[in-house]
């Protein structure tokens, strides 16, 4: 029954390489973008799940394949009900573009959920409900991780819809199963992170040929453009500025400072908010003129590791798992 989870990988891999030119090219994908992955994914995992535990529990298809919906409708109510009544936000004011997604973002997390409910009710528990149960586990992970900004909407939305609808290898990778990371998210967000620590490692030989001079730590993560084609270039600032008199100071942005306004919320500062909107940041555009030059982290948007993660779990396998083999823990 693997070919069902390959015709979803095949519809996720497609979507992920569009999402990541709209990433790269406006720095934000549509959710709508992330639907046609959802329809066929979901869909064929339902059917999966079905074919896996549902018949086996004697659970009518009808009911399996309706109960996911019947949960993101429950779910969506106790969300409008909270924002309606505890966060006093008149209900005439809600978006049902946004009502729309996020009944199908419940809708993702209800895949593994139904699964449970059934479990539940019937008793019957086999492999299958168990890996359910890993998904459901994970996707509540990934749903805390973006609530405190540590990463951005379509890196969340990217992950929940592995999660939820590819819980396992679809096929066997060059590697071989891993020993350790068998939940197939789970390799793909690990390798998604390992793959992404390349891009420190190619910032730090560009400085250092380069002659770029910084504290040891930020010559991993940026490099110096000049101030006055800021605009140019792609990624967001890590320096602060302040003007006294003649001077001007300069220093780096501490990481705690960056991790505490992402849990707050708030956005870093990037290049293209200059090119969007120039007149509303005249004066730090002056400031980076007279600087001379102003150093900014390339900020990959994470949607590109997770894309090369997805692909590389898929068809090679683990690296984590490789690595403990190498260092003969496993």
């Amino acid at each position: 029954m693997t070919e069902l989870l390959i015709i979803s990988s095949l519809a996720i891999a497609i979507t992920l390489f569009y999402a990541s030119y709209l990433d790269i090219k406006q720095r934000r994908v549509p959710f709508v973008t992330w639907i046609p992955a959802i329809a066929v994914a979901g869909a064929l995992v339902i059917i999966f799940y079905y074919l896996n535990y549902g018949q086996y529990a004697g659970i009518d298809i009808l009911q399996f394949s309706i109960l996911p919906f019947i949960i993101a409708f429950m779910l969506l109510f106790l969300d409008w009900a909270y924002t309606v009544y505890i966060k006093k936000v008149d209900s005439s004011e809600l978006d049902k573009k946004i009502l729309a997604e996020t009944y199908i973002s419940w809708f993702l997390l209800s895949i593994p959920s139904s699964v449970l409910v059934f479990s539940y009710f019937t008793g019957y528990i086999n492999f299958f409900s168990i890996f359910a149960l890993i998904s459901f586990i994970f996707c509540i992970f990934l749903e805390l991780i973006s609530v405190m900004h540590l990463w951005g909407g379509a890196d969340s939305t990217a992950m929940i819809i592995i999660s939820s609808t590819i819980p396992f290898f679809p096929v066997v990778p060059l590697w071989g199963y891993p020993e350790v990371t068998f939940f197939f998210p789970m390799s793909v967000m690990l390798n998604a992170v390992l793959l992404n620590l390349s891009v420190p490692v190619g910032l730090f030989i560009y400085n250092v040929l380069k002659k770029n001079r910084a504290p040891l730590k930020y010559m991993f993560i940026g490099y110096p453009v000049p101030g006055k084609d800021i605009t140019d270039h792609f990624g967001y600032i890590i320096e602060e500025f302040e003007e006294n008199g003649d001077r001007i100071e300069r220093k780096f942005l501490k990481f705690s400072s960056s991790i505490g306004r992402m849990v707050s919320g708030k956005r870093r500062m990037y290049t293209q908010d200059f090119r969007n909107n120039p007149s509303e940041y005249k004066k730090e555009l002056e400031l980076y003129k007279k600087a001379g030059s102003v150093w900014i982290s390339f900020g990959v948007p994470f949607i590109i590791p997770i894309l090369a993660g997805f692909l590389f779990t898929f068809f090679i396998g683990d690296i984590f798992s490789l690595l403990l083999q190498i260092a003969g823990v496993v």
